[in-house]
């Protein structure tokens, strides 16, 4: 038995030194961020925003402990402040508790059109959503219109107080 937990330890230890790493490397950045040069700042910025939202993925699923509130805690710092680590979490649940996940109609993460769709859609919508189908276009258009995406659904459920509790949550 204690070889096994030993083991289960071992395969965690990379999660671990990612905690680390990406929180060490964010209070880093903040405590030096006016002696180092911009083009340092925002591209290590940049990264550690990416990596954390990875990060979060990986305590969503279960790593490196099978403790909800101990991953929810590593978690919850908000490093990317547009999208709280609680409503991160229930989408991605979601997307997992989809019937057929690899249906692009029924995964929430989807941004599958269909013919039906991509004919009533405007022009802004086509234009954005062919860019977004470029690996170009995603990495630079792609942040960008997933928080407005993300930023108009939140309008749409102001009014709900199960949202108010999460942002409230996350504004400190």
């Amino acid at each position: 038995m204690r070889r096994w937990i030993r083991a289960a330890e071992e395969r965690e230890a990379p999660t671990w030194a990612l905690v680390v790493l990406i929180y060490g490397g964010w209070l880093a950045l903040t405590a030096w961020w006016t002696v180092l040069p911009g083009w340092v700042v925002l591209p290590a910025g940049a990264w550690l925003c990416a990596w954390h939202m990875s990060l979060q993925h990986e305590l969503i699923h279960g790593h490196p402990t099978r403790s909800e509130r101990v991953n929810a805690a590593l978690a919850w710092p908000p490093l990317n402040l547009w999208l709280p680590y609680a409503l991160y979490r229930r989408s991605h649940l979601r997307h997992h508790r989809a019937a057929q996940l690899t249906d692009p109609l029924e995964d929430p993460e989807s941004t599958y059109m269909t013919r039906e769709a991509w004919a009533q859609a405007g022009r802004l919508r086509r234009a954005l959503h062919t860019i977004c189908n470029t690996l170009l276009g995603r990495l630079l258009a792609g942040p960008c219109i997933a928080i407005a995406s993300f930023w108009i659904g939140q309008a749409r459920h102001a009014r709900s107080l199960a949202s108010w509790r999460v942002w409230l949550g996350h504004a400190p």
